[in-house]
Order: structure tokens, then C-alpha cells, then sequence
């Protein structure tokens, strides 16, 4: 049996990275590009391939709409406020240097590393840490649409990796599309969906998140959120793989669920909440093993 669960965790590693390639988005090509270098970069620089800036915050100062800012590697102490208007549709993709992507890095521990409200840009290719009380990239809908794409980023090192929420009092459709990331060592959880998001999570890393109080590891689920959780690799994690309370009803599909084991009573694989009012839950083709309990 330890070989079968074995061999079927390696198959997994191999091939969920080869799914969902259709996630990548596109930009259009009326978009302004900026550069910034953090090793050699200037703020007084104007923004060039030749000429970068040195901060990602001066980059904002100019960029616009569907502006894109390409961040060469650096680490970055600074936290990025993509909440306002004109700045809700840029990009930030990192520029790896051999093989270590941009570190955008929270300027305080209380604060979260990146804030999007209503956003419709991408973030891509650049490591999310050092909100250890906050929020690596929090993605909020307020009275509008928050329909970010994550993707290729590591987040670790915060309370919460990612958060995607609505909030005001008209409706509001928070979708982000969180695909192929690796999100670990977070001490509250990976991934946590509240409110009526309704993010599509597919194809992440999600491992050793999670202090071991009771619902807290990989992606957390409450409220009325309604995620779809589609091909991750969930493992390690401390309390939960999944959890899910109050009228949440995500998708759970095509996962693999390993290694998730905390000290409460309720820790597993995937833990639904018996005593909240939970109606409806898809748990379809998952591989879910050798955790404190399965389901």
C-alpha cells in the first residue's frame, strides 16, 4: 500500500503542472511597459529597459490602467496599494534571474505585501512574504469585480498567503484566477476564501501552512465563499488540507490530499464543519491519503 500511495504521489507531482495551460492571460497591446531594478535601479531613472527605477512604488506612480511593470530580481521592502482606481488593471510580472524570482517583501509586519481591490491585472512570477500578521496578496471585491490572475508566484512567510473576500453593500464578484503557485509556510493558512468569492484555485503547491489551531492549513472556506479547488498538490499541512464552515460550498476536484495532520480532534484531509450549516459540497476524483483522517 506505501508503494501504491507512493507511486500515485509521484504521478501526481508529474503531471498536474501539464493541466489547465489555458489559464495564462493576455495584456493588451496598447499597454505602457515600465522596468524596475532594485540592484540598479534609480528613482529618478525614467522607467526603461536602459533607464529602470529602483522601487516598485515610483513605478506606480506613473503606471496606468493596463500599464504592465516588469520587476527584475531584487528584494523589495515595500507594500503595494493596487486599491486605487487608475492602478486597477496594471501588472506586475517578475524578471527571474537565474532561477530566483523579484522578493516583494511587506515594509511592515501588519501590513499586507500586496492589496488589490477590484482588480483586474496580473501578478506573476515574483516571491509574496513578509506579512507575518497579514496578508501575502489579499484580493477584495468591493461594489464591483475583482477578477486578478495569480500565478507562478511563491507566498510564504505570511499569516494568510492568499485571501479573496467581497465586501460593501452592493454585490460583488470576487474570481480570481490562483493558478500554478507554491504557497507554503504561512502560519495561519495558505489560501482562505470569506465573504461570496468565488476564486478558481487549480494547480498550486500548497504545503506546511498552518500553526495547528483548529481550521487553519491549506485553503479555508466560510461564509457563502463558493471556490473551485481543481488540481492542487495539498499536502503537510497543519491543521487541515481543506476546511469549510457556515454556508460555504466550494468545488473540491482532482486533488491530491496528503500528509495533513494537526493536533486537534478534527484535523484531515478535507474537514467540513458538522455543526455549521454547510448544504452543499462537491468532493469529486480526489486522491486523498494519509492524513489524520480523510474526510
Amino acid at each position: 500500500m506505501k508503494r501504491l500511495t507512493s507511486n500515485i504521489i509521484k504521478l501526481s507531482l508529474i503531471v498536474f503542472f501539464l493541466l489547465g495551460l489555458g489559464f495564462a492571460g493576455a495584456k493588451s497591446s496598447m499597454a505602457a511597459t515600465y522596468f524596475v531594478d532594485g540592484i540598479a535601479g534609480d528613482d529618478g531613472g525614467a522607467g526603461t529597459v536602459d533607464s529602470p527605477w529602483k522601487t516598485i512604488n515610483q513605478a506606480l506612480k506613473h503606471a496606468r490602467e493596463s500599464d504592465v511593470i516588469y520587476i527584475r530580481y531584487a528584494v523589495y521592502n515595500e507594500t503595494i496599494n493596487l486599491a486605487p482606481i487608475p492602478l486597477r488593471g496594471i501588472s506586475l510580472i517578475g524578471i527571474p534571474q537565474e532561477g530566483n524570482r523579484p522578493v516583494i517583501h511587506s515594509s511592515s509586519p501588519n501590513k499586507d505585501t500586496i492589496f488589490l481591490v477590484n482588480f483586474t491585472g496580473v501578478i506573476k512570477g515574483l516571491d509574496i512574504t513578509g506579512a507575518t500578521d497579514a496578508i501575502g496578496i489579499n484580493c477584495v471585491a468591493n461594489d464591483g469585480v475583482n477578477v486578478a490572475e495569480i500565478s507562478d508566484c511563491y507566498i510564504y512567510g505570511n499569516s494568510m498567503g492568499i485571501h479573496a473576500t467581497t465586501v460593501g453593500t452592493n454585490p460583488s464578484e470576487c474570481s480570481p484566477m490562483i493558478h500554478h503557485n507554491y504557497i507554503f509556510s504561512n502560519s495561519a493558512r495558505g489560501i482562505g476564501n470569506m465573504g461570496h468569492a468565488t476564486p478558481t484555485i487549480a494547480y498550486n503547491v500548497i504545503y506546511e501552512n498552518g500553526s495547528g489551531g483548529m481550521g487553519e492549513g491549506g485553503i479555508g472556506v466560510t461564509n457563502e465563499a463558493k471556490p473551485k479547488i481543481i488540481g492542487n498538490l495539498i499536502f503537510n499541512n497543519n491543521d487541515a488540507g481543506i476546511s469549510m464552515n457556515s454556508l460555504a460550498s466550494p468545488e473540491i476536484v482532482n486533488n491530491t490530499i496528503y500528509g495533513n495532520n494537526g493536533n486537534t480532534p478534527i484535523s484531515a484531509g478535507i474537514r467540513c464543519g458538522q455543526d455549521d450549516a454547510i448544504t452543499s459540497v462537491k468532493i469529486e476524483n480526489n486522491i486523498i491519503v494519509n492524513n489524520a483522517r480523510g474526510i
